[in-house]
C-alpha cells in the first residue's frame, strides 16, 4: 500500500486518515477536505499533518475519509466516510446507520444492510479501504455502487 499521499486530519478529539494528492486544489486539497469535514465534526477539527510511516500506524485510525481522484489527481470523484466504534464493534458509513462488524474468512469483505464481514474484521476492512484509496489502486471509486454518491454531493461539492 502506497501511503505517500496519506494525511491525518485532527482536532476536537477526532483523528481522521485520508488520501490527498498534492495536485488537488493546487496543493491546498487537504485544507479543502478538512473544511468540508468541519460541516460534520465542527470547527474544532482544525489541523492536518502528513502521515509518516516512521511514527504513525494504520491501526491507530478508526475514522477514514476514503477518497478517489481522477488520474491527474486534480478532481475528487469519490468520497466515503467510515467511522468504526471499537466499544460497540460497529462501523458507520457516510453517517448512516451503524452496521455490526464481524470476522468472515469466506470473502475478502461482505456488506449487508446490518453487517459488514471482512477477513480479520475491522482491521481487514480498514486495509481494504486504504488499499482502494492508494494511487496504485485501480479501485479508486470503490464504494460508490455500494454506498451511493450522495455523501460526496452533500459535503464535498463546493
Amino acid at each position: 500500500m502506497n501511503t505517500k499521499n496519506f494525511w491525518k486530519i485532527m482536532g476536537g478529539g477526532q483523528l481522521i486518515l485520508t488520501d490527498c494528492p498534492n495536485t488537488f486544489k493546487d496543493g491546498d486539497g487537504v485544507y479543502y477536505l478538512m473544511k468540508c469535514l468541519q460541516q460534520i465534526y465542527g470547527a474544532e477539527l482544525c489541523g492536518f499533518q502528513k502521515f509518516d510511516d516512521r511514527f504513525d500506524k494504520i491501526e491507530d485510525f478508526d475514522t477514514i475519509l476514503k477518497t478517489g481522484f481522477n488520474l491527474d489527481g486534480n478532481r475528487l470523484i469519490s468520497c466515503h466516510l467510515f467511522e468504526y466504534d471499537k466499544d460497540k464493534n460497529e462501523v458507520t458509513i457516510n453517517r448512516g446507520k451503524p452496521r455490526e462488524m464481524e470476522v468472515d474468512y469466506e470473502y475478502a469483505y461482505r456488506i449487508t444492510k446490518k453487517r459488514i464481514g471482512a477477513q480479520d474484521g475491522w482491521n481487514g476492512m480498514r486495509r481494504h479501504i486504504l488499499w482502494t484509496m492508494s494511487e496504485d489502486s485501480c479501485w479508486r471509486t470503490w464504494g460508490d455502487e455500494l454506498f451511493g454518491r450522495d455523501f460526496k454531493e452533500k459535503y464535498f461539492n463546493k
